[in-house]
């Protein structure tokens, strides 16, 4: 099995930014049409990082926290958003290496989506996070950006200066004014996707009208 590895072809840019957690970029994204940014939302430190400062500060430190969980955590949040990219269910895998992912959210929120305390840092870090959205953007240059959520990551995101496109195909659809040539869309998380078939022919549909080649 070939193990993923993530080009390090922007990492200079993504140090000068003081990004902390670079985000995975596949090695053939830059040629591909789209090119099309995943966002997640965020990170969550394991339990066992409780109580263990070394390893904690090793995490909130660690440039490539997100690139080792995007190459080893094949579940399927991410699975799902590569089979309805690449329109196969079955065989998808080659679509990490024509995608970047980043996590919107720039540190861990707290130990997993039910932590207590995941609040507090989503209002400690949602400014710096939008900031340092645009530089992604800034770098990376993408096509197009796939946002998890209809919800929470609509609220988060930042809507400044932002025209909203109509599209019977993808509900939230819009650019921003700096930003012209990155249109972003949202669609359904993953994890809690029941019809991938839907999402799938969303995203073609989306593609298409945007001379976009589907699939991906």
């Amino acid at each position: 099995m070939s193990v993923l590895t993530s080009s390090i072809k922007y990492d200079k840019k993504f140090a000068a930014q003081n990004i902390l957690y670079y985000p995975w970029v596949g090695k053939e994204y830059y040629k591909s049409n789209p090119r099309v940014l995943v966002l997640g939302e965020s990170h969550y430190y394991d339990y066992e990082v409780d109580g263990n400062i070394k390893l904690k500060k090793h995490i909130d430190q660690d440039h490539y926290f997100t690139r080792d969980i995007f190459a080893s955590q094949r579940n399927n949040v991410y699975s799902n958003t590569e089979a309805v990219l690449s329109n196969n269910l079955i065989d998808c895998k080659n679509v990490a290496n024509k995608i970047a992912f980043y996590n919107f959210f720039s540190h861990c929120l707290g130990y997993g989506p039910s932590d207590k305390q995941k609040n507090k840092y989503i209002n400690k870090y949602l400014s710096e996070s939008q900031e340092l959205f645009f530089k992604i953007i800034q770098i990376l240059e993408p096509n197009l950006v796939i946002v998890w959520g209809t919800s929470n990551m609509w609220n988060w995101m930042p809507h400044n200066e932002s025209i909203y496109i109509s599209d019977n195909s993808v509900d939230k659809q819009y650019y921003y004014v700096d930003y012209p040539n990155t249109k972003i869309i949202h669609i359904c998380h993953p994890s809690r996707d029941t019809d991938l078939c839907k999402t799938a022919c969303n995203i073609k549909s989306f593609f298409e009208k945007n001379n976009y080649r589907y699939p991906l």
